[in-house]
């Protein structure tokens, strides 16, 4: 992450896109992120992608990070089997439900948008500032 986290994203995508066989398509913009959002957006990355890799079959992924007025958002979607959110899950789900709880630390929130047959979004929206505070960059 010393890098940033556009570079980290990228690294990360050419790593799973080399290794798996995925094409990818991107549009990561390079925000100023204090160290526990990059880390957490970095790792959230990588959970995501290995999701992708075990369970959906897909052929195409994609990957965003924009910055939007106060807020960034990091998403990441598949072509693949997809999913019913709705439905029991056993272990599949817990890392999912880690990540909502790391992105409600920061004050965020992820956002599944899935179903069988058509695929997965999951989205990432943290805020970059706490408390009024602006966050220190990387």
């Amino acid at each position: 992450l010393d890098q940033g986290i556009a570079a980290s994203l990228s690294w990360l995508a050419l790593d799973f896109e080399r290794g798996l066989g995925f094409r990818f398509e991107m549009a990561v913009e390079d925000i100023e992120l204090d160290d526990g959002r990059a880390t957490y957006l970095f790792r959230a990355a990588q959970e995501l992608l290995i999701n992708i890799a075990l369970y959906a079959a897909a052929e195409t992924v994609w990957l965003s990070l924009t910055a939007d007025g106060d807020g960034c958002r990091l998403a990441i979607g598949d072509d693949g089997s997809g999913f019913d959110p709705a439905a029991p899950r056993a272990d599949k789900s817990l890392g999912l439900l880690r990540l909502a709880e790391q992105a409600n630390r920061f004050s965020g929130r992820l956002v599944i948008d899935a179903a069988p047959g058509r695929g997965t979004t999951v989205e990432i929206v943290l805020p970059l500032t706490t408390h009024g505070m602006p966050t220190r960059a990387t």
